[in-house]
């Protein structure tokens, strides 16, 4: 639940309990950080056939979806009590099912943003973007993953910040694909932090918003920085994750940032968390 803090941060706190934190005890490895995967002895199967794979992969994750949706809509009554009462035990198993639920319509989502990259039907709907309204709602879209963590989640988001010219919808993807991460790969009592600024161009005309995700996380090697951007790359996972992805999170993201016109980058170091930062252009008429 979020909760005002100084200078008008709202920060999101897990609850303690007494399971392992999912970000503690990373598996170590040499140089600490964590370690970039991808899927070795791999071929690139021919144009025609990997369009083909692509056409299928994005009509199966459709047809998943109804389904899907309508798991996550029931159970969600169910936890509302819609349909009767439920003792803590019922509510607790049914928030796992919903939890799993939510999971795997992220992976079903993941795969069809793919297949439509791949395709070329990634089509935006450019208009003007509140950051600070995105960013608020990605915070609570996340808020699942600080269940049973301990952790302080804030953001810091300036009131006068222009708009900027965006899809709202991919753009909330990106920043819950970063937070999902920054959460992820940091340990309890930590922090994850998403901030934003307006930066003027070199012409003194043109303004840019910039947006970062920071946290006290357990950091990345510079020589994964690329390569974690690579598709179906996986980071080495925390022991006690519940999750794993498919690697491909921050493929999207790269993705659909550049179909902004913008870049994505990160600064990281091992054990000393990990910074990830995008811009975005401001409308022209309110800056």
């Amino acid at each position: 639940m979020a909760t005002k803090g100084r200078s008008g941060e709202a920060k999101h706190a897990g609850k303690r309990s007494g399971r392992r934190s999912a970000g503690k005890g990373a598996r170590p490895r040499p140089g600490g950080g964590r370690a970039a995967q991808t899927p070795s002895g791999a071929q690139r199967p021919a144009p025609g056939v990997d369009r083909l794979q692509s056409e299928f992969l994005a009509n199966v994750s459709h047809e998943f979806r109804t389904p899907m949706n309508s798991i996550l809509g029931y159970t969600k009554m169910l936890l509302k009590g819609s349909y009767g009462y439920l003792n803590e035990q019922q509510q607790k198993n049914l928030r796992k099912v919903y939890e799993n639920a939510r999971h795997l319509m992220r992976l079903i989502d993941d795969l069809l943003n793919l297949s439509n990259l791949e395709l070329g039907r990634m089509a935006l709907e450019m208009a003007p973007v509140s950051v600070k309204k995105v960013v608020l709602s990605s915070l609570v879209s996340v808020e699942p993953l600080l269940v049973d963590r301990v952790l302080e989640v804030e953001h810091a988001i300036p009131q006068d910040l222009p708009p900027v010219l965006a899809d709202e919808v991919r753009i909330k993807e990106v920043i819950i694909n970063l937070l999902n991460n920054a959460i992820k790969y940091t340990p309890d009592h930590g922090r994850v932090v998403i901030e934003a600024a307006a930066l003027r161009a070199s012409d003194n005309e043109s303004v840019k918003v910039e947006i970062l995700v920071r946290d006290s996380g357990i950091g990345i090697a510079p020589a994964h920085h690329e390569a974690i951007f690579g598709q179906f790359c996986q980071l080495q996972e925390p022991q006690g994750s519940d999750y794993q992805g498919v690697g491909l999170g921050l493929y999207i993201s790269r993705k659909l940032i550049e179909l902004h016109g913008g870049s994505i980058r990160v600064d990281s170091k091992p054990g000393q968390g990990s910074t990830f930062s995008f811009m975005l252009r401001a409308v022209p008429d309110v800056v």
